[in-house]
């Protein structure tokens, strides 16, 4: 989940305007799987982001709007959601269909966001239940998938 926030007007380090020069990146970053927290935190701290992430340990099933806008002190009146959930490799069928439908009700949370996933799931669509203003075409090795974008109104 990123949220933008007004407010920063700071050249980039190599000198250059930033591309969204009135906002300051926010980002909540979760994962269900144990080690992914302090990957994450490692990551974050190799690109010297770390003040703009909230790390989340956990299923977005337990997450509410209000606790992530808590963890990152920002109204989230605008931002992108972007995941790229599981495909079903090790998954079961029932559960991936479950999956995306509740990933689909999680983001009719976030009205004025945008919502991306890269899926290798023929399912997904249907099941997270609104209607792609984009979807293209990619493989993730050899899996063949969708890149969604979604409007969340």
């Amino acid at each position: 989940l990123l949220a933008r926030m007004p407010a920063f007007r700071d050249l980039e380090p190599d000198g250059h305007v930033p591309l969204f020069a009135d906002t300051q990146p926010r980002i909540f970053a979760g994962d269900v799987h144990p080690e992914m927290p302090a990957i994450i935190r490692e990551a974050a701290s190799i690109a010297s982001v770390e003040s703009a992430i909230a790390v989340h340990h956990g299923d977005f099933r337990d997450l509410s709007k209000r606790a992530i806008r808590e963890r990152l002190g920002v109204q989230l009146e605008h931002g992108l959601i972007l995941a790229n959930p599981p495909y079903g490799e090790r998954v079961q069928p029932d559960e991936l269909e479950a999956l995306y439908a509740d990933l689909g009700r999680f983001c009719a949370n976030f009205p004025g966001f945008r919502a991306a996933f890269l899926v290798a799931n023929q399912g997904f669509e249907a099941a997270f239940g609104q209607r792609p203003r984009i979807k293209k075409p990619l493989s993730n090795g050899p899996l063949r998938g969708y890149f969604y974008l979604y409007e969340i109104g």
